[in-house]
């Protein structure tokens, strides 16, 4: 399965484009609010074959309403950690549980890539 390419409707860039999992550009270049909707552990096939199996979480945006990409995000180590630092071992337990997602860079192999990551929620301001 090739990657096709797709042009950014915000910023006029060429992406990458996924039709399966949520990607960074998804993100808009901000953080998003949301919960975990839900959760499934199954196999993914990317390119050239390779098959990985893997945690896939969908989330809902954070006030209900706002316009959302409706893609499973498939969790890598890092964010499975960071979920397991945020609401424990057991992922039953994270549906429901606020997270922001994050755009973020990452060293791949000796090349920096995009990436998105699951940071604690932020706390909102309170009133005075």
């Amino acid at each position: 399965m090739t990657m096709p390419y797709d042009v950014d409707q915000k910023t006029g860039k060429l992406r990458k484009f996924s039709n399966e999992f949520m990607v960074v550009d998804d993100l808009g270049g901000q953080d998003w609010a949301c919960a975990v909707r839900t959760w499934e552990s199954k196999e993914a096939v990317f390119e050239k074959g390779r098959k990985q199996r893997g945690i896939h979480m969908h989330v809902t945006p954070l006030p209900p309403g706002l316009e959302g990409v409706d893609k499973p995000l498939m969790l890598n180590a890092t964010n499975a950690l960071a979920m397991k630092a945020l609401y424990g071992v057991t992922a039953k337990n994270w549906i429901g549980k606020p997270i922001t997602l994050h755009p973020d860079v990452t060293d791949l192999k000796g090349k920096m890539v995009d990436c998105i990551r699951i940071i604690a929620p932020k706390q909102q301001a309170k009133p005075q």
